[in-house]
């Protein structure tokens, strides 16, 4: 048996009977694939593995330009387009601000850096 970790878009593309979907690695299931149970329901509770994206700026960065950046980029995620075309592209979006992406830095930091050390993975 062979197994993979794909995104939601890469699935979307596959045609071929080769491949099958079994579970979602996050911890909530795909509006794009529904009836696809998570990990976490298949029998591993606790199982979380999931793709972020976050706008990032330099540290100490004044926290007016940032409320304003965040409430623009909001408003672009929020229009007609901006949704269906990440619908399209196959991604669930999920807004959050400021403080939750820097929490979801720092938790992923502390959860990988162990896996990471005993991989022996080169910090380059």
């Amino acid at each position: 048996m062979q197994a993979l970790f794909a995104s939601v878009p890469a699935l979307l593309t596959e045609k071929s009977d080769r491949v099958r979907p079994i579970a979602m690695a996050e911890s909530r299931r795909s509006a794009l694939m529904p009836d696809l149970p998570t990990i976490a329901e298949s029998g591993l509770p606790g199982f979380e593995v999931g793709n972020w994206a976050g706008l990032l700026g330099p540290a100490g960065m004044d926290p007016q330009i940032v409320g304003k950046l965040h409430d623009e980029i909001i408003a672009i995620l929020a229009t007609a387009d901006m949704k269906e075309r990440i619908k399209t592209l196959g991604y669930d979006m999920i807004a959050s601000t400021p403080g939750e992406l820097g929490a979801q830095v720092k938790n992923d930091v502390v959860r990988w850096s162990d896996v990471v050390k005993r991989a022996n993975v080169p910090m380059n």
